[in-house]
């Protein structure tokens, strides 16, 4: 961690000093001594984000490849340029309820632009060293932050969960929960018994045995019943075989002006939710984390994802 005194060094020696904890820190982490348990905890996490960086981009508006796409290069990055050793980067829930409102108005390119506004402001953030204030955040906010979150993806999953068709309303957004009465006839068993199929067994692996991976376990149950009992079921369709450029975001001048405020939305939530992981991994951990290189690493990996057709990612709570 910074001593005060590098905290008041101009920005070439800022620089400097970030070289030096870069090399620390990959020293470290490719030490022999915690090499086997960092390859078995990778194996489990990318098990885990498989099912759900897909079930992010759904819910964001895009192609369940762009989830992909993040999770492996957001992840990457972040995990070499952030300042957490643990921490874990994808696509995150919280930042997919503002992203669905901007893919629907502006579409993919307006997401991308979003992302790479992200970055820049979380890398200038960091280099600021303005991550610190993170901790006079108060945790009241915090609850009800993520509960709200919560709430609205449940909003917005819950028809296709149960496979309904419903109208949305004039802000994209369902009308909370009013339909379920309304659309009762439209619900469809098979998409109804996956849906409780896979959250009965994601709840039961956390009841029984929080070390196992509920959403990993879920999403092979789920699958399992729509395959031998529901095989005209939707499915996900193709994923892509490869990381390919996508480029810049091509937008005009009035598009970029309308994208200010969700932009600066999300670059706020995307920088609060892997904030907040760091200082959740370190309690888990006994370790420390240093807010302005995790939010450079953040950054770094949200300027790089969206040039290859990524969404939005952050430090993950879950």
């Amino acid at each position: 961690m910074p001593s005060n005194p590098e905290e008041r060094v101009a920005l070439p020696g800022r620089i400097a000093a970030l070289a030096e904890q870069y090399a620390e820190s990959w020293s470290q982490m490719l030490g022999a001594e915690t090499l086997w348990s960092d390859v078995n905890a990778g194996v489990a996490v990318a098990l885990v984000a498989l099912p759900l960086s897909i079930a992010i981009a759904i819910a964001s508006g895009v192609h369940p490849g762009a989830g992909l796409t993040s999770a492996i290069l957001a992840g990457a990055i972040a995990a070499l340029m952030g300042g957490s050793r643990v921490a874990v980067t994808g696509p995150a829930a919280a930042v997919s309820v503002v992203a669905l409102g901007v893919v629907q108005t502006y579409g993919l390119e307006g997401l991308l632009a979003c992302g790479l506004f992200t970055g820049a402001v979380q890398c200038m953030v960091g280099l600021l060293r303005w991550g610190r204030w993170i901790s006079i955040v108060p945790l009241p906010v915090i609850v009800g932050f993520t509960s709200g979150i919560g709430v609205l993806i449940v909003d917005g999953q819950l028809p296709m969960a149960l496979g309904a068709v419903v109208k949305r309303g004039h802000e994209g957004m369902y009308v909370p929960f009013t339909w379920l009465s309304s659309h009762w006839g439209s619900f469809q068993a098979g998409a109804a018994t996956i849906t409780f199929v896979t959250l009965a067994t994601l709840i039961l692996a956390r009841r029984f045995n929080p070390r196992l991976p509920g959403h990993l376990l879920g999403a092979i149950a789920g699958t399992f019943a729509a395959e031998t009992l529901f095989p005209a079921c939707s499915r996900v369709g193709d994923l892509p075989r490869s990381l390919a450029y996508h480029g810049m975001p091509h937008l005009g001048l009035s598009q970029l002006g309308g994208l200010v405020v969700p932009a600066c939305t999300i670059a706020f939530l995307a920088s609060l939710e892997s904030l907040l992981s760091a200082l959740v991994a370190d309690s888990m951990t006994r370790d420390r984390h240093d807010p302005d290189l995790e939010l450079i690493g953040q950054g770094l990996a949200n300027i790089i994802a969206p040039l290859f057709g990524g969404i939005v990612s952050t430090g993950v709570i879950a």
